[in-house]
């Protein structure tokens, strides 16, 4: 695999965002947030799937627990008398639930073979639905789409517009953000990409009530108003190479000018080092 490209634009930028789930198995990092909503500051080890502790950075407990992360696989099967003709062993719930982890196994097989990764690990396009990658929760969506951020990249059609569902149906990817002023930068002491992000209308957030662009448009995507005073103009964000994570972002302008959240990465990887995991459950 070559390297990222050392001067990235706009669409490195989307492709880097769309990338995680691709680019790391497992992560120590802190975490601090800062504005209305902030919370102390926590240090985190995660292992894809599902593994996840969570401590103070003094060391005490805050969460340690193996997870249900990502899409199911006991979905439903619809079928009806016709069906059960075809195929009796549907009557058995014990055949329908191998049956539903078969034929998802066999559509997420069949989604990650139209994907595109480019040579330096890169998606340029995601066919997979998002929540099929989630990282284990701590708190909030916010943490989740911290650290799998796609909806910085793809935004979702209008529902609404005729165009719009006919661009839906032909495969069309929507941008969800305006995307100005790439960079590469140092964040941490580890390469990373700095942009200025405007959302867009078709800006589609991991949970509209804690965005990592919270504004207007996801605000109207709760039917509500967060914030007495102005939205923000824009949002510095940073994704770090390496792993994909959304590791920085700060309000440019409005009511809560400067809020966002800031991750230090400190390990990334396939496996862990000697000192990691501190597991204390599972």
């Amino acid at each position: 695999m070559s390297l990222a490209p050392t001067v990235p634009d706009a669409e490195d930028f989307r492709a880097l965002a769309r990338s995680s789930p691709w680019r790391w198995r497992t992560v120590r990092f802190t975490a601090q947030w800062t504005g209305p909503y902030s919370d102390g500051p926590v240090r985190a080890w995660i292992e894809r799937p599902n593994r996840i502790r969570v401590e103070t950075l003094d060391g005490r407990e805050l969460l340690d627990e193996r997870q249900v992360v990502g899409s199911s696989t006991g979905f439903l099967i619809a079928f009806d008398a016709e069906a059960l003709a075809r195929e009796p062993e549907l009557a058995d719930p014990a055949y329908r639930a191998r049956t539903a982890g078969d034929r998802y196994r066999e559509e997420q097989s069949r989604r990650l073979a139209e994907m595109v990764i480019d040579d330096a690990g890169l998606v340029r396009r995601r066919t997979t639905d998002r929540d099929d990658h989630d990282a284990p929760m701590y708190q909030n969506y916010h943490w989740v789409a911290m650290l799998d951020p796609l909806e910085l990249a793809d935004g979702q059609h209008d529902q609404d517009d005729p165009d719009a569902l006919a661009a839906l149906v032909a495969g069309e990817v929507v941008a969800g953000t305006a995307i100005e002023e790439v960079r590469a930068v140092e964040h941490e002491g580890r390469p990373a990409w700095e942009a200025v992000l405007r959302t867009t209308p078709a800006y589609d957030p991991r949970c509209a009530c804690c965005a990592l662009l919270p504004g207007e448009v996801a605000d109207l995507a709760e039917d509500r108003r967060s914030r007495a005073g102005a939205y923000a103009d824009a949002y510095r964000v940073r994704l770090d190479v390496g792993t994909g994570i959304c590791v920085f972002t700060e309000e440019l302008g409005g009511e809560h000018a400067g809020a966002g959240h800031h991750v230090r990465i400190e390990s990334a990887g396939q496996t862990w080092g000697p000192e990691d995991p501190p597991w204390r459950t599972g």
